[in-house]
């Protein structure tokens, strides 16, 4: 594996085998189909625009992530805000795991979704 290797423009977004999150089913859904669509987006844009899409997304959060949840106005601006901070976490070290799902740009030790190579 090489470890500075990027995953092509959708990141990697998979099923965390070893999660053991009680989130409902389908966030799992949600963010398997969106979350790549945000990590391709994200690469597209300047320093100074990811910037705007992290303030954004966290106010998106803070003010409805109880919509997300439960429905409610603001629910679909809250997923995407949700979707979005998960995306740019992916650009970190090591990516980030939430919700089941484990979403990373590039190749890490430990990484859900690496399959390994039987000899």
């Amino acid at each position: 594996m090489n470890l500075r290797e990027p995953h092509p423009i959708f990141g990697r977004v998979v099923v965390d085998p070893g999660s053991k999150t009680t989130a409902p089913q389908m966030w799992q859904e949600f963010l398997l189909g969106f979350l790549p669509l945000c990590i391709a987006d994200l690469r597209a844009k300047a320093p100074s625009e990811l910037e705007a899409v992290r303030q954004r997304a966290l106010e998106q959060i803070a003010s409805h992530g109880d919509v997300a949840q439960f429905g409610g106005k603001g629910k679909a601006e809250a997923r995407v805000g949700i979707a979005q901070g998960l995306a740019i976490l992916a650009f970190t070290e090591g990516g980030v795991t939430a919700l089941g799902i484990h979403a990373c740009v590039k190749a890490h030790e430990g990484c859900p979704g690496s399959i390994e190579k039987e000899n």
